[in-house]
């Protein structure tokens, strides 16, 4: 397995999630972008929401509604159980390009203009909380594609930062190689699966 990631997986909270699926958000907003050249894949992970009403939209969407917008055909989504899509990777996207967003101190605001604001479904005044001045980056999402079943984190791994023989690599293992000798396998290929989502993206494949 190339030990080069060339994808991401970015975590997006649920009701940006609803809007990327109804076409509705066109960029999503980091601090920092990934040393690879676009086009690239970038996976959704949708995160956990703190209650049912962050799924914003869908509280307002008939079921049939969201499974068209999500692409959901098992009955995971009942009236009191909005989605199973929390805390799941449920899509992926191509990023195309970065954009590239700096801080106007005469303007007291972002240099983007009023068409990519609107597709990043942030305010000027959003965009200061959450950059307080420093460079954003808009990821431009295009080939937008929902599972039609959610995949689970250990789907997905990202390159390993062990030196082997290591005994915190899980598939770090002693075998004997004949009666006076011992030598070590890792299975791993260099590539650990995801135990916990990123705090905002790192570098993936999918194993």
């Amino acid at each position: 397995m190339n030990s080069i990631l060339l994808s991401i997986m970015q975590s997006i909270k649920p009701f940006h999630c609803e809007n990327i699926a109804i076409g509705r958000k066109g960029y999503e907003v980091r601090k920092t972008k990934p040393n690879i050249s676009s086009p690239f894949k970038s996976y959704i992970y949708c995160t956990k929401p703190k209650s049912l009403y962050d799924w914003g939209l869908c509280i307002d969407l008939e079921i049939q509604d969201v499974r068209k917008y999500f692409k959901i055909n098992k009955d995971y989504l009942t009236s009191r159980d909005y989605p199973i899509l929390d805390g799941k990777v449920i899509g992926e996207y191509i990023c195309d390009e970065i954009q590239e967003w700096v801080f106007d101190n005469e303007t007291n605001s972002y240099d983007i203009s009023d068409d990519d604001l609107v597709l990043t479904c942030l305010t000027q005044e959003q965009l200061w909380e959450y950059g307080k001045g420093k460079t954003l980056y808009g990821y431009h999402i295009s080939d937008l594609k929902f599972y039609d079943e959610p995949k689970d984190l250990s789907r997905f791994g990202t390159k390993c930062n062990l030196d082997c023989p290591s005994v915190h690599c899980p598939y770090w293992k002693y075998q004997r190689v004949n009666a006076d000798e011992w030598d070590y396998d890792c299975s791993c290929n260099n590539i650990r699966p995801l135990t916990r989502p990123p705090q905002s993206w790192c570098y993936v494949e999918e194993v």
